[in-house]
């Protein structure tokens, strides 16, 4: 496991410019939410998130093929040895465009897939709640405020009957489990779908077979993943009113972010034997 984490982080040294299409897709999409919230008409929202589905079609398309590209990369240096000619980052960050135009279409219906399958687990959850909680205590309405007006939040909030609010928590708390574990059954979705398989279904299968025939290394990668995330959320949330220190964090947010998906492709190319060298990263050491 540790020499897992260290390959990942010299993947990430060498092919630095991972990071430039993550941060221009959050600029392109905090855009598009902007302006979104001010659209007048459904159409005009519906058109929004439509340019916003194929946005993240396109940038995860390119983005992952360069996450394979470099790990193919990476593979090369270690039988080969790094060619000082030839700048790593660069000649990975012109794959993008290659990315995209071979894994468009397979990443459309994985997508799609994907947010359906969400969809019909956590409507399932909801009933399951209903039964076993009652019914949720806020209308779409107030749910629907306190996403847009975050500070008339604590309004309705103080609204709610102690009773509410803890049914109110007990749900946060159903549907953040059943998130949990949706997101960890899926956790090498995407991985499979770029190295094994461009058949959505087969991926999603596949992908979900493997997380639990190695449940162990699963397990530590998706704590690892959590226990970041929990870290780095809470450093963000106290330097929001600092522009420096909270420009610092949104940095380390975005490295983050290449570092899991290198880990987490890493993780199962090692593990399903695709590598070329016979090193095995899941050794302890």
């Amino acid at each position: 496991m540790k020499n897992l984490f260290i390959d990942a982080c010299k993947i990430l040294k060498l092919h630095s410019l991972l990071t430039v299409p993550f941060i221009l897709y959050l600029y392109f999409i905090s855009l598009i939410m902007t302006r979104s919230q001010n659209a007048n008409t459904e159409i005009i929202v519906i058109t929004f998130i439509i340019v916003a589905f194929l946005l993240t079609t396109c940038f995860l398309s390119g983005w992952f093929f360069m996450v394979k590209n470099a790990l193919n990369n990476f593979k090369d240096i270690n039988i080969k040895g790094q060619n000082s000619q030839i700048d790593y980052a660069f000649s990975n960050l012109k794959m993008f465009l290659s990315g995209v135009g071979e894994y468009f279409i397979p990443t459309t219906f994985s997508l799609i897939l994907y947010i359906s399958l969400l969809g019909i687990f956590m409507t399932g959850i909801y009933i399951l709640g209903q039964h076993l909680l009652g019914d949720f205590p806020l209308s779409y309405n107030q749910l629907k405020i306190i996403s847009t007006n975050p500070q008339d939040a604590g309004n309705i909030i103080n609204a709610l009957s102690q009773n509410q609010i803890t049914q109110l928590s007990s749900y946060s708390f159903l549907f953040m489990s059943a998130y949990l574990f949706f997101s960890f059954s899926t956790m090498f979705y995407f991985p499979t779908l770029f190295m094994s398989t461009k058949n959505c279904i087969k991926a999603f299968i596949k992908g979900f077979i493997f997380t639990y025939c190695n449940i162990k290394t699963t397990f530590i990668l998706f704590l690892f993943y959590i226990l970041s995330k929990t870290i780095l959320s809470v450093l963000n949330t106290l330097f929001a009113s600092n522009f420096l220190l909270s420009t610092v964090c949104l940095l380390i947010i975005v490295y983050f972010a290449a570092y899991w998906i290198i880990l987490v492709f890493y993780a199962y190319e090692q593990k399903e034997n695709y590598s070329y060298h016979r090193t095995n990263s899941f050794r302890e050491e």
